[in-house]
């Protein structure tokens, strides 16, 4: 058996060059980024994964004056300041789970996601009146609201998904976790004394893109009360069927 002595076996890495450490960029190179949907070679597809909504409870929102910005296509943005007073809500949130990958035939085209945000309610608030939402009729809070105000959902409900990451692929190879966007909304009672709404939150995948799931939904259903001993949330099936019985 070949013997080394300890010292002349340390002495022989000291003296033995190493190679240097190949940096991540040169210098004056930008560093390398992921392309986006746009951005890959041959395009992408996002397919979504998964859509929860988990109810947080009673929320109370404090007396507050603010400036408000509304922006319109059309027109020079509507300034004022709206006192609101205090407020009672229930809090919930929204997880939508999807990937980004390269397109893998010759019949799928690129694209995003889309996001749809129905709601239905008996009180709708004034913002969504003016973007012509009726009561008691499903609208799209994402395209009718939102493109009358582009401003309300910059850092709203919906902005989180607005801000959402095309990057392609994503995630990248060899993470199993797909991306995640956390949405929270926090309907109030607002100025009466009792408000219902139901809400269908639907994601769709990239509709020429073979994806495991076309579209994932979700289902709710909500009553709140001045009294929140009274309040009712319900989701699933048993929120659907209570949407379909609603006129």
């Amino acid at each position: 058996m070949l013997f080394v002595p300890l010292f002349f076996a340390t002495v022989f890495l000291l003296l033995t060059p190493q190679a240097p450490e190949k940096p991540a960029t040169t210098p004056g190179e930008e560093p390398k980024k992921t392309p986006t949907h746009s951005e890959a070679k041959g395009g992408c597809c996002c397919c979504v994964d998964s859509i929860e909504l988990l109810p947080k409870g009673h929320k109370t929102l404090p007396k507050i004056t603010k400036h408000v910005v509304i922006d319109t296509p059309d027109a020079d943005p509507e300034e004022f300041d709206q006192e609101i007073g205090a407020q009672v809500g229930s809090e919930f949130k929204v997880f939508i789970k999807y990937r980004n990958r390269r397109i893998k035939g010759a019949g799928e085209k690129a694209g995003d996601c889309v996001l749809k945000w129905l709601e239905k309610s008996d009180r709708p608030p004034a913002s969504n009146l003016k973007a012509g939402v009726k009561p008691n009729e499903w609208a799209d809070i994402s395209e009718t609201v939102g493109k009358k105000f582009p401003g309300l959902f910059k850092n709203g409900t919906l902005g989180p998904w607005k801000r959402h990451k095309k990057d392609c692929p994503l995630p990248l190879p060899g993470i199993l976790t797909p991306a995640t966007v956390e949405l929270t909304d926090i309907p109030t009672v607002l100025r009466g004394s009792s408000r219902t709404m139901f809400f269908h939150i639907v994601v769709e995948s990239t509709p020429d893109c073979e994806c495991k799931n076309k579209s994932q939904e979700v289902w709710a259903m909500q009553v709140l009360e001045k009294d929140p001993a009274k309040w009712k949330f319900v989701t699933g099936e048993e929120a659907k069927r209570e949407a379909e019985k609603s006129h």
